[in-house]
């Protein structure tokens, strides 16, 4: 069960957070608070059972949604590198995988979306790994 270990590693990746990149006039965005840690969640509810097969899957989406909280308000290399090896660090402890830095932020990005099938209702739509960027980058242009 996935259930205990997201939830207290987003507890610990709030704590570290919010005590190790305090807003300067440079970082005034550097505010966070409890919403941020619902969004993951939110963003976790979004994919489907059917989606989420597997405890790597599981594990990946909740990667992508605490990236997209917490990640990409980052503005400094220094502070997105602390972010990625805090990850990196989390999932090995909570998760007990073995996944290093370059397979979850260097190779290829980590990217779930639900837009890849078009003409499908909203309803219907799979909240999933986007595994192809190139076929990502071309349905997007699509659009």
């Amino acid at each position: 069960m996935l259930s205990k270990p997201m939830v207290d590693s987003t507890l610990q990746i709030f704590k570290k957070i919010t005590i190790q990149l305090k807003p300067t006039p440079a970082k005034s965005h550097y505010t966070f608070n409890l919403r941020d840690i619902s969004k993951i969640f939110q963003g976790v509810c979004m994919a489907k059972t059917q989606t989420l097969n597997r405890n790597d899957k599981m594990i990946k989406l909740w990667i992508h949604e605490a990236s997209r909280v917490f990640h990409d308000r980052l503005v400094s290399a220094d502070d997105k590198r602390w972010f990625t090896e805090l990850m990196v660090d989390l999932i090995k402890n909570a998760f007990r995988v073995d996944w290093s830095h370059a397979d979850l932020f260097e190779n290829k990005p980590l990217i779930f979306g639900d837009f890849m099938k078009r003409g499908i209702p909203f309803e219907e739509r799979q909240y999933d790994e986007i595994r192809d960027i190139a076929t990502m980058s071309q349905c997007i242009m699509d659009y």
